[in-house]
């Protein structure tokens, strides 16, 4: 069944953590999910999250749980680093589920811009949040390009090369001209 890749049909959940007081990512955090059986009981299973248990090995953070024919699940138990425990739940089978640890502090971190440089700069961030914006240091007829991390040309025409408003021969010329050989 592996080999051919032979789905069984069998019902299954995988949780992540994303820790606030603890590490963010869970690790050394126990599982314990409470799934319901088919004659109304619960049974308990359970995992811990590792970051990496042999040489140069990585553990997954998605921790699976193969739940078999249950249908639901009556709740998942974190016990956290910090050794705070917490419920969540209930489940539906067959899905993908991030669990947040609840922060007894309050959140001390403003997520934002923090390069000074840029346009939405936020002097009062002390976490970068990725949003940084720096078309306003481009000029006119330019754009900010993430990829190159500078202002290009607003080429609205990326195939004229000559930047005459026209795609046409001498365009390809250029461009064949830029990449050609010398022949011996």
């Amino acid at each position: 069944s592996l080999y051919k890749g032979v789905p069984s049909g069998n019902n299954w959940i995988k949780v992540k953590l994303k820790g606030t007081d603890s590490n963010s990512m869970g690790v050394g955090c126990k599982i314990v999910v409470d799934r319901v059986l088919f004659n109304g009981q619960t049974q308990s299973l359970s995992s811990v999250v590792f970051a990496g248990d042999n040489y140069l090995g990585q553990d997954s953070y998605w921790q699976h749980f193969g739940l078999s024919i249950s249908t639901e699940i009556e709740k998942i138990t974190v016990t956290w680093s910090t050794g705070v425990q917490e419920v969540y739940g209930p489940f539906d089978v067959n899905q993908h589920v991030i669990l947040t640890e609840t922060s007894d502090e309050q959140d001390s971190n403003i997520y934002g811009c923090t390069y000074s440089v840029a346009c939405n700069y936020n002097p009062e961030a002390n976490h970068e949040d990725g949003t940084c914006e720096f078309s306003c240091l481009c000029g006119a007829n330019s754009i900010w390009d993430d990829f190159f991390a500078k202002c290009v040309p607003n080429n609205s025409c990326p195939t004229d090369i000559n930047s005459n408003g026209h795609t046409e021969v001498g365009d390809l010329l250029l461009l064949l001209a830029e990449y050609s050989d010398e022949c011996l």
